[in-house]
Order: structure tokens, then sequence, then C-alpha cells
């Protein structure tokens, strides 16, 4: 038997298998990594699992068919779709198989079961609210870098969302960085203690939010659901309690800086270029005075490199060493012109705050940590 299915929106339907593919098992490498497409008249459903997340994708005027049809293909789909020269595109979905045909031109490929697709439910939880995906998106691209890449505490790979009803405060920390990015909710909602969302889930949620507007948000016990009215992601929530934040946070300071973000971004840039990949700190200087100034010194076998940058404003002289890679991934998640360093002593965190109105407050409007470390000294 065999049903032809027309692809009215090829780059629609392409951005359908893109956002499906994101939750596909990739580890695997038979058929059973692929996506299941269900087809009725000129809608068309996307799904697509693995062992922690799911997805389902729709789109309504991008196909076109007479009969309804349900294939499963793998992954390897994906990019031949992308990748087709121009012109009308026809499926033609057999038992068995599915040919892609363009023109005068036809590519093949096997498909599986589609009655031996994982069946994964989309069911309503227990509690729910509304937010900006287009603020979650760039909430979570801000904290990003400062997940665990290691597994030795697996909690620690993950983002925390918490909330204490007017705003979610988005985390992550490798223990030795931290960084907080927070929402602002138009509406209370529910107090929020301990969220953790996978790493991978984090990156599939960046983009599946980009540029959305209103998003529905329903967690309960250990599962996570993010919705729109064409989409449905679900991911299992990492088990386990989240460091304490407060408790990293320094509560006083013994000197501060004001500091032009992008002048210290491209001095740190410079630095890496002149000591070389594997040297990772430096040791930065604030000067008081007349004309206070920001000095950074580092060094490999071959090079010694002292950069020194006028600066706004420092209230006492500080020194501190600290892994440039970290400070400059900081700096990066932070927009505004300029940022503050907040020291509360001698290897104690250092604080990186963004220099505005609503950071005035010391309350969790966006702010780095990143924890000191000693610098060799120069003989």
């Amino acid at each position: 038997m065999s049903v032809q299915m027309k692809v009215k929106e090829v780059s629609k339907f392409n951005e359908l298998l893109m956002k499906a593919a994101g939750a596909a098992d990739k580890k695997s490498t038979t058929l059973t990594n692929g996506i299941l497409v269900q087809a009725k008249g000129t809608q068309v459903e996307l799904l697509a699992t693995d062992s922690n997340s799911s997805i389902r994708v729709a789109g309504d005027e991008v196909v076109e068919t007479d009969e309804d049809v349900t294939f499963w293909v793998p992954l390897m789909f994906v990019d031949m779709m992308k990748k087709l020269p121009k012109g009308d595109v026809v499926l033609d979905i057999q038992d068995s198989k599915v040919d892609i045909k363009v023109k005068k031109s036809s590519y093949s490929i096997a498909t599986s079961d589609a009655s031996e697709f994982p069946k994964k439910s989309f069911e309503t939880l227990a509690k729910s609210f509304t937010i900006n995906g287009d603020q979650l998106s760039e909430s979570l691209k801000a904290v990003l870098h400062s997940i665990a890449v290691s597994e030795t505490r697996p909690i620690l790979t993950g983002v925390q969302l918490k909330s204490d009803g007017n705003g979610i405060n988005v985390a992550a920390t490798d223990s030795h960085r931290l960084f907080v990015h927070r929402i602002k909710l138009d509406e209370e909602i529910d107090q929020i203690d301990n969220l953790v969302l996978p790493g991978v889930a984090v990156k599939e949620m960046i983009k599946l939010c980009e540029g959305e507007g209103d998003m529905k948000i329903e967690y309960e016990d250990a599962v996570f659901k993010l919705s729109t009215e064409n989409m449905t992601y679900s991911t299992r929530l990492l088990d386990g309690s989240y460091p304490p934040i407060d408790r990293l946070i320094p509560k006083e300071f013994e000197a501060e800086a004001v500091i032009h973000r992008e002048e210290c971004i491209q001095a740190i840039e410079r630095v890496k270029t002149a000591v070389g990949k594997e040297k990772k700190t430096i040791s930065i200087k604030l000067n008081g005075g007349t004309l206070p100034t920001l000095s950074v010194k580092a060094n490999s076998d071959i090079t010694n490199v002292n950069e020194e940058l006028f600066i706004d404003d420092v209230s006492a002289e500080f020194e501190f060493g600290i892994n440039f890679h970290y400070l400059q991934e900081c700096l990066k998640s932070i927009q505004t012109k300029e940022i503050r360093f907040k020291s509360s002593g001698q290897n104690k965190p250092i604080i990186v705050r963004p220099v505005n109105e609503e950071s005035e407050n010391e309350g969790y409007d966006q702010f780095g940590l990143i924890l000191p470390v000693r610098v060799a000294q120069e003989a």
C-alpha cells in the first residue's frame, strides 16, 4: 500500500522536523531514534522522544494528503529534507520505506513500524503558570555557561527554577561560579522551591522558547512541561536538592568598582591570545586615585601581559586572581554598558553585577559570582 503526501511548505515542514529532532534519542544508531509523522488532510503532527524528554509539534497548511498517514523515520530523514534541491516535494509512504520525490530526483529511506513507536502522554499537570517565552529563553541562555560539565554532582548539571511568587530566579552553578537571572512575572504564582531542569533540556528549551510570546509552564513531582498552541515539550526533572544559593552570596562588601563591560571583554580576549589556550588565570587589581584604573596581568612560558584600563569608580583598592574564561563568559551574559565588581575580602567570592537602575537594589535582578583563585607571583 502506498500513500502520497505533498509537502506544501518545505521550509515550515523542515522547521517542525528540527524542533522534533531536538528531543529524539541521539545515542541510538538504529531506526528507533527517529520521528513519528502523522498527517491528516492539511494538518501534520510530529512526535519524538528519548528516555527523559518528549516533544509534540504541529502545523496546518504545511502538507496535503488525501488519506490519513503515519510513518516513523530515522533522524537522517531530517538532514535529507534540509538538503533537497528546490522544487515540489512529494513523499510516497509505503510499508517499510518513504520515497522522497523532487522533480526527476528521488531518495528512499527505510522506516520503522509506526505501531511500535513509544507511547508518550502529555497529560495536564497539577501546577501551572504563564511566562513570556522569549524572556525564558534569554534567562536560560544567560546561565547556561555556569552548568557543571562533570557528572560528579548530577544536580549541578542542571538549571534551577525558584520563585517567591512575583518572579522566577533562574540559576546555574558548577561550584566554582554561579549565575542568576530573574524573570519578572505579570501575575503572582505559587511559590516554587526547587525545580531543576536537565542541561540537555535547557539547551532545547532555549531554541523552542526564542521569539515566543506567552507559553504555559506545568509541573508536578518529577515532570516539567512547556507548551504553546502548536508545541508541547516535556522533560523529567533532576532528582535532588540544589545548593542553597542565598548562602553563597556575601552580605557585606569591602570594595567595589564600576567598569566598562565591553572594554574588559576585549582586554581578556587579548590576554587569551597572548598566553594561549592552556592558561586559565589572570591577576586583576583595582587601583584608586584621581584616575582609577583596572590592571590585568598574566604570563606564560614565553609571554608576559600587563593591560591597564581606565575605570569609572573604585571604592577601595583590591586585587584578586580569577579564571578569565569564567569571567569572560559571565560578562557576555550581562548586556549593560557598565558592570560592577564587588569584593567582600581576600579569597572571598567576586560578585559581577550589571549597572542600571534596577540593579542598584540587591535583589536577584541578574548577577554572576566567581570564586577567586591563587595566582603564582612573578619571581
